[in-house]
């Protein structure tokens, strides 16, 4: 769907290799399956949090045993930028990556110092 839909890809097929997919081609965006082998999806997402903040990081499932929504629960509380439950079609995920690279884009605002 990414390919078709004009944007660049790789591809890993557990966390491990995600993260070093992500340092290899500085990523903007990381599409992370909860349920994967080496590093599941919600310790990748930790890892890719504390190794890589400016990652927009979109996680994905379609549940297993305790269901989708649980997991993508979990993966918000750990970092996730935004979650979609499997299946999605490509009018769903492609708005939502040209809105997380947008965001990846964006410049970081820097609170300023509060004044006594």
């Amino acid at each position: 769907m990414l390919e078709r839909g004009g944007y660049a890809t790789a591809q890993a097929s557990d966390g491990k290799c995600g993260l070093s997919e992500i340092e290899r081609s500085a990523a903007a965006v990381a599409v992370l399956d909860i349920i994967m082998p080496d590093h599941e999806g919600i310790e990748t997402i930790a890892l890719v949090k504390e190794r890589f903040p400016n990652v927009k990081i979109l996680a994905i499932s379609g549940g297993g045993a305790i269901g989708a929504e649980t997991y993508l629960t979990m993966a918000r509380g750990m970092g996730a930028d935004a979650t979609l439950a499997k299946p999605f079609r490509a009018d769903v995920l492609l708005p939502l990556i040209a809105e997380l690279l947008q965001r990846a884009r964006e410049p970081h605002q820097v609170a300023a110092p509060a004044r006594p």
